[in-house]
């Protein structure tokens, strides 16, 4: 093998295939933003500026809260367009790089604000709720609406059940981590053994990093699409094998086509996660105040109505896919999500506690991990045959409901 050809087996997945000069401009790029979600952004327009100013005056904690949650969801529906119009540029290596970086940036800051100002419980309550949101709510409401609309009798779905199981597998891997802190909280409640929970969380957060960094080598190089391409079609030889080991394409997996240039991608990208961290910054410094003035507990806000209203994109892209059968894209983006948070923010958060000599473990307490560890048997159990219907998204939505009422008799889930 040539030097050439080896430099274009190893750069290839990371960087893509080469293409042609970028022959979008500046102004075409710029009007792409604005008009690939004209409303939200128009929204976005009106309540931002209101936002900002919301805490220089006398207003109350609900209303700062309220802006600042809804300047969020256009800076984050500009964020989500502007990843994935970047990614199309890059192989499937950086787009996985993007995804992670920017699929949870909300979630990654809020939980790294509100450990800052020492709100441990807080964090783990942003992580707790995105992941049971993801799982239960979100898979759950993609199920039903997937399988009513266009209603059909004995109407089902399908999906990719081995790729799923991979998915699965690995959500049960990270809630066993997540147990053994909490087991051993529970198990030792001395004093002198909440020093080794908390040396065992940080050993658990860098496995769980370790696997993060292992589970993307598998999902975008090694295995980039699954297991599909199995010993009789990886052949090059084989026409199916030849065409699933050199697929490359300037669409992403809906089907839309780059609108805009890398170099405007890349400030909207920068513009939205700046506007970002400050609105979450205000909403954390809120959520306190407001649950005083609501009378709802403030694990509730942060574990059951955040991680709805936050990622609001990310579900709405989730339930649309069901809604083209696309149900492949629409279990990845859910798990995936779920992924990325439990996998890569929660340790994550633990590892910059670390460096910032900060004692946040990964210890939720009896009730959320167990309620965690049930989830994670339900989703397997509904997913194993690799066919979904109405019913079993019924079933997941009522299991929120319960968790829900739950956490609306808690204050702090790391007491259980």
């Amino acid at each position: 093998m040539s030097d050439a050809n080896r430099h274009a087996l190893f750069f290839t997945p990371l960087l893509g295939p080469r293409r042609h000069a970028e022959q979008i401009g500046t102004v075409d790029s710029v009007k792409a933003v604005w008009t690939h979600n004209e409303l939200v952004n128009k929204f976005g327009v009106v309540v931002l500026p209101l936002a900002l100013l919301a805490s220089a005056f006398d207003v109350s904690y609900g209303a700062i809260f309220t802006l600042n949650f809804c300047a969020v969801i256009p800076l984050a529906s500009v964020m989500n367009f502007a990843t994935d119009q970047l990614s199309m540029k890059t192989g499937d290596a950086l787009a996985s790089i993007l995804h992670v970086s920017f699929g949870n940036f909300v979630e990654l800051c809020l939980a790294i604000l509100a450990l800052n100002d020492d709100m441990f419980y807080l964090t783990r309550a942003f992580v707790f709720g995105s992941i049971i949101t993801n799982l239960l709510l979100v898979l759950g409401l993609s199920f039903l609406v997937g399988g009513i609309v266009p209603f059909e009798k004995n109407k089902y779905q399908e999906f990719d059940v081995d790729n799923v199981n991979v998915s699965t597998g690995l959500l049960s891997l990270t809630f066993m981590g997540f147990l053994i802190p909490a087991a051993l909280n529970f198990e030792f409640p001395d004093k002198e053994v909440q020093v080794g929970v908390l040396y065992c969380s940080r050993v658990v957060a860098v496995i769980l990093l370790l696997t993060y960094g292992a589970y993307l080598t598998f999902n975008f190089y090694t295995n980039p699409h699954g297991l599909r391409v199995n010993p009789s079609t990886r052949s090059n030889e084989n026409n199916e094998g030849r065409n699933l080991l050199n697929r490359t394409s300037s669409l992403n997996e809906l089907g839309e086509v780059r609108t805009i240039s890398s170099p405007v991608a890349i400030l909207a990208l920068l513009f939205s996660s700046g506007f970002i961290v400050i609105c979450c910054g205000e909403i954390v410094q809120t959520i306190s105040g407001l649950s005083v003035e609501t009378g709802i507990p403030d694990t509730f806000i942060a574990t059951i109505l955040l991680p709805i209203l936050m990622n609001a994109g990310g579900h709405v892209t989730a339930i649309s896919s069901a809604l083209r059968d696309r149900m492949d894209f629409c279990i990845r983006t859910v798990i995936g999500s779920s992924h990325q948070v439990a996998l890569l923010i929660a340790p994550l958060a633990v590892c910059i506690a670390w460096a910032m000599d900060k004692n946040l473990d990964l210890n939720f307490g009896i009730f959320p991990t167990a309620i965690m560890l049930v989830t994670v048997l339900v989703v397997n159990a509904v997913v194993a045959d690799g066919r979904s219907h109405w019913f079993q998204g019924l079933l997941l939505i009522g299991g929120h409901l319960l968790v829900s009422i739950g956490f609306f008799f808690t204050n702090d889930p790391s007491k259980g």
